[in-house]
């Protein structure tokens, strides 16, 4: 009988042992998979390009330098890179301070702005000229453009999870918008971003070119849940909800973010957004950073009528 009952015990030990090691060599995957990383997010800084070069220096050598402690795996920027267009002094500061990215690995997407392209004159010489193309074909997240990135998305993958980023420059038409919907619709497996320069208002409301891109791009493809835009001076969110399916639930979320602090003082004061994505709890932190002052708040009532750092879902 002693026999059977430490036969029993010890086949008992041997399961419990071996769930155990299963468990140990399963779960660090998992929190692998889970484990929380950064985007940054910077827009309008052609007052830097313009006047302040070594703010802008701070910004992109900030990042450079905290890549690794921030988990930062990607850089986005939508638009208005320089003040005036046909001015090659402030090209040439945005492409020096943007080149601390490419010298760290880092990688990014840049958009035109308004301010790029000589507002409805649509003048892609300059922008093209530093930041088409040949300035990213050969980075692992470029994915396609088109027309020598008046457009282009990227893709990165984290952990497993797959990103999407769609850019649209100012003044896109609707043969940029068949492009763009054909990217959507070839990865329906991604979570997407889509920027843009001008979309939100800071009242909250979308401008008429960015109702047309909710309409004809975001509605139809619910895999897109991020809007970041720029243009107006200041910032501001809005929350839609969408009932993806018809059956009367308005399950879907899609956030939408404004985000300009040229008006600020020296045209931004270096501040920008960094998003933290969380897997394990499907939700995105957003702060906002000053490398060049080291602060978190700007001490202004206009920019703090909206928290500066809030969360939002995110499906992964």
């Amino acid at each position: 009988m002693k026999y059977i009952l430490k036969k029993k015990t010890w086949s008992l030990f041997i399961t419990m042992f071996a769930v155990l090691m299963f468990f140990q060599s399963s779960h660090p995957v998992d929190a692998k998979n889970d484990k929380s990383f950064s985007f940054v997010w910077m827009s309008d800084t052609q007052y830097y390009s313009q006047k302040y070069p070594y703010i802008y220096d701070h910004m992109t050598s900030w990042i450079a330098e905290h890549a690794k402690e921030e988990s930062i795996k990607y850089v986005i920027h939508t638009g208005d890179i320089v003040d005036r267009m046909n001015n090659e002094f402030e090209w040439v500061q945005a492409d020096v301070a943007m080149k601390k990215l490419d010298e760290a690995n880092i990688p990014y997407g840049v958009l035109a702005g308004n301010h790029d392209i000589g507002h409805n004159d649509r003048n892609y010489k300059m922008f093209k000229t530093y930041f088409g193309d040949e300035r990213f074909k050969n980075t692992k997240a470029f994915k396609d453009s088109y027309k020598d990135n008046e457009a282009h998305y990227d893709t990165i993958v984290v952990n497993r999870h797959k990103l999407l980023i769609l850019y649209l420059g100012f003044g896109w038409d609707q043969e940029t918008l068949n492009w763009a919907e054909d990217v959507l619709s070839d990865h329906s497996d991604h979570t997407v971003i889509l920027a843009t320069h001008r979309y939100l208002q800071v009242d909250g409301q979308r401008s008429k070119d960015g109702n047309l891109l909710f309409e004809k791009l975001v509605v139809p493809h619910e895999n897109v849940q991020l809007v970041l835009s720029g243009h107006y001076h200041g910032h501001a969110q809005r929350f839609d909800r969408l009932d993806q399916d018809g059956d009367g639930i308005n399950e879907r979320i899609v956030v939408q973010l404004l985000s300009d602090y040229q008006s600020y003082e020296k045209g931004g004061n270096g501040f920008m957004r960094i998003l933290t994505f969380h897997p394990n709890t499907s939700t995105v932190e957003i702060r906002t950073y000053s490398p060049y002052t080291n602060e978190h708040l700007l001490e202004d009532e206009e920019f703090q009528k909206i928290p500066m750092s809030f969360h939002f879902p995110l499906t992964f």
